[in-house]
């Protein structure tokens, strides 16, 4: 077993420890100790429509749901809370943050426009793993299986909205997805340096621990709650600044950390261009 721990101070002194681990089969978790989840207190929200009770897992604060006869989780990412200072302020350690290098920028500008449009709601739901196809043409997120790539923008689009209409399913979008970085990063899951430098360490990609030499199967790497939403595969986001109204997230399994970490973005040019190393994941509302 091999175990990279951030270390962190709350302001009452109190050592706090996020521990980023990788066991013999490649699966990556986050784990609060001494009692961090318990520090973090996110409201309960209501259950999917046509859900599971909400329910959540031991280290974790975060609240999940079942769908789809218990076949596919969500996690709710709840964004109420979040404000300017959660960017700029460390919560453990009350130091200030200083935005320098062009990928930190690139942090906070999107960020602080994404904190601009949140949700009326104040929360979101992600699927907790990549998608794979059902055999039917449609979306599944289970565990043990290749990530479905090669479609495009249009397509995932189509298969997103069709997912779960009761639960107006979509394709992430961009607002959604930096809101999750801050999440991780109010919560002390995350580091700025982790989500612009070091991305290996809390996804799959050539520099990380237990690296594979191919596509990471779904279920396989999991941090904060959701598997592989960082590295493995880029991630699709639907974004008004781009020309094709789409862009990609992040990194892959065949790039590294810090070449295309967590916060990078680059547009698609064209929404019928065929995304090789992409996946969408689905956000319910």
């Amino acid at each position: 077993m091999e175990e990279k721990v951030t270390q962190f101070k709350s302001p009452d002194n109190n050592n706090l420890y996020q521990a980023i681990k990788a066991d013999r089969s490649g699966k990556a978790s986050a784990e609060g100790k001494n009692n961090l989840d318990k520090q973090i207190v996110i409201p309960k929200p209501n259950r999917l429509s046509g859900g599971t009770d909400v329910y959540q897992k031991e280290g974790l604060p975060y609240w999940f749901c079942k769908i789809k006869n218990t076949r596919d989780e969500f996690m709710c990412v709840y964004m109420a809370d979040l404000e300017p200072t959660d960017l700029y302020f460390d919560a453990q350690t009350g130091e200030e943050r200083v935005f320098e290098t062009e990928m930190e920028k690139e942090l906070r500008n999107n960020v602080l426009k994404a904190l601009k449009n949140k949700p009326k709601k104040g929360y979101r739901w992600l699927s907790t793993r990549e998608p794979s196809s059902d055999g039917a043409s449609s979306l599944a997120f289970v565990d043990g299986r290749r990530p479905w790539m090669g479609l495009t923008c249009n397509r995932w689009e189509g298969l997103a909205k069709n997912y779960s209409t009761r639960n107006k399913s979509k394709c992430m979008t961009k607002t959604t997805y930096y809101l999750l970085l801050l999440r991780w990063l109010k919560d002390g899951f995350v580091t700025v340096d982790q989500l612009t430098k070091h991305s290996e360490q809390i996804g799959h990609y050539t520099n990380s621990i237990n690296p594979r030499r191919d596509i990471e199967k779904t279920g396989d790497r999991m941090f904060g709650g959701l598997y592989g939403m960082i590295g493995n595969t880029y991630k699709l986001v639907k974004d008004s600044d781009s020309s094709s109204g789409y862009s990609v997230v992040g990194g892959h399994y065949k790039s590294v950390g810090s070449s295309s970490p967590a916060v990078r973005i680059q547009e698609v040019d064209y929404s019928d261009s065929k995304l090789n190393l992409a996946v969408a994941i689905v956000e319910l509302s």
